[in-house]
């Protein structure tokens, strides 16, 4: 007489339920830190490179696109101005735009003030109010170390040029920036700084590669009125 034997049983192989929670365990649990440390490797990096600069000057290239610009794609080219920007850190800031017309932006942290030469006038407005994104700039080619207590930041990844991306949305939030993008080179070299307003517009400033300047003037990131031009001070 023959013997029945029964098949033998695996133990412990998990089914198509059990695999799939076991995927999401993965993603859901493993995937934010590898974040957190990418997050920490860039922030860290910035940090390093810049924070023990004492002044420094960088060529830009600024690109102003409207919301409805923006919603056209990646190949419609905005507003487009070119100059330099000298920063001293924590809070002294002078862009001077080359072109298309010749305009200085001066702030010392507390007072920002706009010179318009071609309309002899200079618009003057409370930095606190008026000036974030200017504080943002030397605060971000001093290093950035505040990043986690004035941000919610988050790493991207690279993008197509292999960048490295950092989003930084402001906390607590700002009056009309929703987030602001930072993209590097992969030794932290500040490449270009994208802020996007709450309504879709985009500042996006290309940035060239810092150099180390010595000692500014003393009254270099002070802006005097010249001679027939009219002070008109906002609020």
């Amino acid at each position: 007489m023959k013997t029945r034997h029964s098949r033998p049983r695996p133990h412990n192989r998990p089914g198509p339920a059990s695999l799939f929670s076991w995927v999401l365990c993965l993603l859901f649990f493993h995937g934010p830190v590898w974040a957190d440390e990418d997050l920490s490797k860039v922030l860290d990096g910035i940090a390093d490179r810049y924070a023990p600069l004492q002044g420094l000057v960088v060529r830009y290239e600024r690109e102003v696109i409207s919301r409805t610009l923006s919603m056209l794609g990646g190949e419609v080219r905005g507003d487009l101005a070119s100059g330099r920007m000298f920063i001293k850190p924590p809070c002294f800031l002078r862009l001077e735009q080359e072109s298309p017309t010749h305009e200085i932006i001066v702030t010392d942290g507390r007072t920002l003030r706009w010179y318009i030469p071609v309309k002899k006038e200079i618009h003057e407005y409370p930095a606190a109010r008026f000036g974030q994104e200017m504080k943002f700039l030397t605060d971000l080619f001093g290093g950035l170390k505040e990043a986690k207590k004035a941000f919610r930041p988050s790493f991207k990844g690279t993008d197509k040029d292999g960048l490295i991306c950092l989003e930084l949305i402001p906390d607590p939030p700002w009056e009309q920036v929703d987030r602001v993008i930072v993209k590097t080179s992969s030794h932290f070299e500040i490449r270009s700084v994208e802020i996007r307003n709450t309504i879709g517009g985009i500042t996006r400033f290309l940035l060239s590669e810092a150099r180390e300047t010595g000692s500014f003037p003393a009254d270099f990131f002070h802006l005097e009125v010249p001679r027939g031009v009219k002070v008109v001070r906002e609020q």
